[in-house]
C-alpha cells in the first residue's frame, strides 16, 4: 500500500514527440507558464468579477442613501455584464499569456493571444481529424 502524500508519476498518454513550437511535452505544463497564465486570468477575470459583485452594494447605497431610483433590471444587467466579462477574461487570460519558456510577452498580450489561438485551433483540428479517422476505421472493422 502506498503512503499517504506520495504521488506516483503518471505515465504519458502519448509517446509522440512534442511540437517544435512548444518546448514541453503534450501532457505537461511548466510552472513558469502556468504561473503566467494564472496571473493573467486573475487580472482579466478577477477585476470584472469583483466589479460584478460590487454593483449590488453600490446600487443599494445609491438607492438607500443617495435617493437615486435605479431599476432592478438595470442593476442585474450591469452585474451580469461584468460577470460575463469575467468568464471571457478566464479564456483571454490563458490565451494571452506567452506559452514560450523564458519569454514574458507583452502587457495586454494581443499578439500572444493571436498566436495561441491559432495553436489551439490547429491542435483541435488535428485531434478532430484523428478521432474521425479512428471512428471510420472502427466502423469498417465492425462491418
Amino acid at each position: 500500500m502506498a503512503k499517504k502524500g506520495k504521488r506516483t508519476p503518471s505515465t504519458p498518454l502519448s509517446s509522440a514527440s512534442p511540437s517544435p513550437a512548444i518546448p514541453f511535452g503534450k501532457d505537461e505544463l511548466p510552472k513558469e507558464i502556468s504561473d503566467r497564465m494564472g496571473r493573467r486570468m486573475f487580472i482579466f477575470a478577477g477585476i470584472p468579477t469583483f466589479l460584478g459583485i460590487l454593483v449590488f452594494p453600490i446600487a443599494y447605497s445609491l438607492i438607500k442613501y443617495g435617493g437615486i431610483h435605479l431599476p432592478n433590471v438595470a442593476v442585474v444587467l450591469v452585474s451580469m455584464g461584468f460577470l460575463g466579462l469575467g468568464v471571457l477574461g478566464i479564456t483571454y487570460g490563458g490565451l494571452s499569456a506567452s506559452w514560450d519558456l523564458g519569454r514574458k510577452g507583452s502587457l495586454l498580450g494581443f499578439e500572444e493571444a493571436k498566436t495561441n489561438f491559432h495553436r489551439l485551433k490547429d491542435g483541435l483540428s488535428s485531434e478532430g481529424t484523428r478521432v474521425r479517422s479512428n471512428r471510420r476505421t472502427s466502423q469498417t472493422v465492425e462491418k
